[in-house]
């Protein structure tokens, strides 16, 4: 049985933010607030944020564009942060003959 490793995204939000969102999208076009999103919740003072990928069902093989946001108590969106393109690889290799 092959074991596959997730990938882990990182990214940093400020210190008074209550959740985070990565959006996705495939391929190389930016994502947009309509995008599908995998969502966190970002304990007290935390700032750097990680991610499982895949965190959801849908990231599957192939490339990815993602790009962050956080939320402050308010409910208030951030604008999206940089964007990350990746190629997302979840095949094993053959087993050594």
């Amino acid at each position: 049985m092959a074991r596959i490793v997730s990938k882990t995204y990182s990214f940093n939000v400020a210190g008074d933010s209550v959740k985070a969102r990565v959006y996705y999208v495939a391929g190389t076009i930016d994502p947009t607030y309509d995008s599908n999103f995998i969502e966190v919740p970002v304990l007290a003072g935390q700032t750097l944020i990680n991610v499982l990928i895949p965190g959801a069902t849908t990231i599957t093989e192939g490339i990815f564009t993602l790009m962050a946001t956080s939320f402050d108590e308010a409910g208030n969106e951030s604008d999206m942060g940089a964007k990350v393109t990746y190629p997302f690889d979840f095949t094993a290799p053959f087993a050594p003959t």
